[in-house]
């Protein structure tokens, strides 16, 4: 009971900090977001920061069991996969807001030690995820895979999810669409 109440304060808290940021959001909004008293939210969090990097922190999860999900839906061809995992990234702004963010601040100079540290797990189990679903792509083959391979792939696919950001300001009439290229490529790689 007590965790399915965190749960459902982290969520009220997540709409919350995507829709308004960790500064403009207060405690007293939250709670009366769910009709509690802001002493209930204290009884779960110690603070407003560690209620909002738990937040990103469940925000982050739930993105990390959306790329499992795909990669482990066996019905799907490889390059289908990584067609759904790169189509999944171009989404994260809209579904994932608060990793979004934390991202995106990771590309600058402004961020903390307990963002630096969010952003690490994320990209570390991102990288688990991708070395799995490359690993049948290499068994039996002479050659191995690149210990660097799963980095690259997750970098790339946040820098090309950025890029097509930043191709949407200025769209170009012969521009190929950033996924249709991917799977262009992945086809090639594993068709």
């Amino acid at each position: 009971m007590e965790n399915e109440k965190k749960i459902q304060i982290i969520r009220a808290a997540s709409k919350r900090f995507a829709r308004h940021s960790l500064f403009k959001t207060t405690l007293d909004e939250i709670a009366r977001d769910l009709r509690i008293s802001k002493a209930s939210l204290y009884y779960y969090f110690e603070s407003k920061d560690q209620l909002f990097y738990e937040t990103v922190r469940w925000d982050g999860d739930q993105f990390v069991e959306e790329i499992k999900s795909i990669f482990n839906n066996e019905s799907l061809q490889i390059f289908e996969r990584f067609s759904r995992y790169f189509a999944l990234k171009d989404e994260v702004q809209s579904n994932h807001k608060l990793l979004f963010d934390l991202i995106l601040k990771a590309a600058g100079d402004n961020i903390n030690e307990k963002e630096i540290e969010l952003y690490k797990f994320f990209l570390q189990k991102e990288e688990q995820i991708i070395k799995l679903a490359l690993s049948p792509v290499y068994a039996g083959r002479i050659e191995t895979m690149n210990p660097e391979l799963p980095s690259f792939v997750v970098m790339t696919s946040w820098g090309l999810m950025f890029g097509n950001k930043l191709r949407n300001i200025e769209p170009r009439e012969k521009s190929a669409h950033t996924s249709d290229m991917i799977q262009k490529t992945l086809q090639v790689l594993f068709g």
